[in-house]
Order: C-alpha cells, then sequence, then structure tokens
C-alpha cells in the first residue's frame, strides 16, 4: 500500500506536516505562544534565499524533482509545493522555537559556545572547499557555516540558549520522518556527483545541513525581530 499519491505526493507531505501544527496554533494553549509578526519576518528574510538557491541547484543539475510526485505547476524551475514548504517549515518548526524557548531555560558558556560554533565554521569551510566537485556538499556546507556566523554576529544571545539548541534537535525527529518519505518516493533526485553518497536512514547527510541551516537561519531572524519588534513597542507605551 502506498503512503503517497503521485502527484499529490509533495502535496500531501506539506498537508501531513501544516494541519495538525495549525491545529494546534489555534485550538490549544499554545496560541499563547505564537507571535506571527516576527514569523512573518522571518519567512520574508529567509525564504527567498532558499528558494534562489533551489532554483538554480535545478537550474546546474544538483537535484530535479520528479514530475510524476508534484502537481506540475512551476514558480520558475521549481514546483509550487517546493515555494509553500518554505512557508510551512517555519510556521511549524518555530511553535516547537517558541515551546522550547518558554520552557527550557539557562544557557551554555558563552566563551565555549562561541569557540564551538567558530571551529565548527571553519570546518565546514574547509568541508566545503574540499568538495566543490560535489555541488550538494559543498553549497550545503558553506550554507551551514554562514548560518553559524551570521548567528554569532547578530544573535549570540540566542546562540548560547540552551533552548535553541533543544529545538535544532527535536526539529531533526519530524524531518527524519518527512524527508526519508520524500527521498524514497523519490519527490526529488540528486544530480550525478552531486553529493557524497553518505545517508543515515537513506538521508544524504548533506540534508542534515541543508536542514540545520535552514533552521538556524529562521531562528535566528524570528528571534532577531522579536526583539526589536517588543523594543519597539516598549518605546511607543512609554
Amino acid at each position: 500500500m502506498e503512503i503517497l499519491s503521485g502527484h499529490m505526493a509533495y502535496a500531501e507531505i506539506l498537508l501531513a506536516i501544516f494541519v495538525p501544527v495549525a491545529a494546534i496554533s489555534f485550538l490549544t494553549p499554545f496560541s499563547r505562544v505564537r507571535r506571527y509578526r516576527p514569523l512573518i519576518v522571518s519567512i520574508a528574510a529567509v525564504a527567498p534565499v532558499y528558494i534562489l538557491w533551489d532554483e538554480l541547484a535545478v537550474v546546474f543539475g544538483t537535484w530535479k524533482f520528479d514530475p510524476a510526485h508534484v502537481l506540475g505547476i512551476y514558480f520558475f524551475y521549481i514546483p509550487v509545493e517546493e515555494v509553500a514548504f518554505f512557508l510551512v517549515v517555519p510556521f511549524s518548526t518555530l511553535l516547537i522555537f517558541e515551546a522550547l524557548d518558554n520552557y527550557v531555560k539557562g544557557t551554555l558558556p558563552c566563551r565555549g559556545t562561541v569557540a564551538a560554533a567558530s571551529i565548527s565554521i571553519v570546518l565546514l569551510v574547509i568541508l566545503g572547499v574540499l568538495n566543490t566537485s560535489r555541488s550538494y556538499t559543498s553549497v550545503a556546507s558553506f550554507f551551514s557555516a554562514g548560518s553559524l556566523a551570521l548567528g554569532l554576529i547578530v544573535d549570540r544571545r540566542l546562540l548560547v540558549k540552551k533552548s535553541l539548541w533543544a529545538f535544532l534537535v527535536v526539529s531533526y525527529i519530524p524531518f527524519v520522518f518527512f524527508d526519508h518519505l520524500m527521498v524514497t518516493a523519490p519527490i526529488f533526485t540528486y544530480g550525478r556527483g552531486a553529493i557524497t553518497g553518505i545517508r543515515v536512514a537513506g538521508i544524504p547527510v548533506e540534508e542534515f545541513e541543508y536542514v540545520f541551516s535552514l533552521l538556524l537561519n529562521y531562528a535566528v531572524a524570528y528571534d532577531v525581530s522579536a526583539r526589536f519588534l517588543s523594543s519597539r513597542r516598549a518605546s511607543e507605551g512609554q
């Protein structure tokens, strides 16, 4: 029995991600932790960058979408479901971010966190340089390094919070499930030589880098905008 059906396959995955979170957002006490203005800012800041990467990846053959598993409506070179992905993912995962930020307290040692992030940036850049012949491996490594660097520069306060790292770890659970479905369907396939071929649960390791950078960038943009909007409201109230 097939879990995913034909041209609706990608849309079904997006609905499976979106609908439960929408119900939680509007029908449960978690509605109190939802902040939609910073969510919109986060999407507006991050999604266009990844959509552009997606478009270029298709153009240069890093990956391609299987016409049998998408609706057939395209935004330039990528299916509309892929564009929707960059709206559904932050809507869903940033609820996890807000919930954990309310329940997971405390911070990691600032000096140690900065040192670990800095070393990781260097290692990721080296990994990207050594794999320039593998387009996905290289770009995903550079993006992961860039997201960590951005976090250090604009929101170091967030990087040391235990809740951020709890959010990233917890978010990998649904990621592994849904990405496994997408890879095995397959919703998309990788170009020849685009990846190392190393997989975890059938998922290329590059996907873990991709998701890390995506979620971290969404979280940073969300946190920065939320604090900015909060401080502006406070100043207006004086």
